[in-house]
C-alpha cells in the first residue's frame, strides 16, 4: 500500500469513529449474547461495521443522517439513548444485517437442512444437522 492509501484510509477512520460510537448505544437490542460475553465479540462488531461503513460510504451517511436527525447535529445534539431505538429502524437493520453477516465469534451454532439439498456434489438428507465455518 502506497502512503497515500494509508493516510486516506486512516481518515476514513477518523471520520467513521464517531458514527461508530454514535451506535453503540444500538448495541444492547442486537443479542443478549453479544452484549454479555465479553469484550471480545463488541470489539469484532466494531470492527466489521468499521469495514462496511469505509466500504459503503452511501450508508455511512444515510445512517448519520438518520442519528442526526433523532439527536440533533452540532452543538445542538445529544447522545443517543436507549429511547431512540424505534426512531432509528435504519440503524437497527443495519446493526441486525451486520451481525447475521458477519461472524463476531470463531464457532458457528450448527443448523438442521429444512429439505433434501444438493451443495457442491454433496447430498444433505432433510433434517441433516449441518455446521459452517465462518472463514469460508
Amino acid at each position: 500500500m502506497s502512503l497515500i492509501t494509508l493516510r486516506l484510509l486512516f481518515l476514513s477512520l477518523l471520520l467513521l469513529l464517531p458514527l461508530i460510537l454514535l451506535l453503540l448505544i444500538f448495541l444492547p437490542s442486537i443479542s443478549p449474547y453479544v452484549c454479555t460475553i465479553g469484550t471480545d465479540t463488541t470489539a469484532t462488531l466494531l470492527e466489521w461495521m468499521t469495514l462496511y461503513l469505509a466500504a459503503y460510504p452511501d450508508m455511512q451517511s444515510s445512517l448519520r443522517h438518520e442519528i442526526e436527525s433523532v439527536c440533533g447535529r452540532g452543538s445542538m445534539s445529544r447522545p443517543p439513548n436507549l429511547q431512540d431505538r424505534p426512531s432509528c429502524p435504519l440503524v437497527m437493520s443495519a446493526i441486525e444485517e451486520l451481525t447475521r453477516f458477519s461472524p463476531m465469534t470463531q464457532i458457528n451454532l450448527p443448523r438442521k437442512v429444512q429439505w433434501h439439498t444438493q451443495l457442491g456434489g454433496y447430498e444433505f438428507p432433510e433434517g441433516t444437522q449441518v455446521s459452517l465455518s465462518t472463514y469460508l
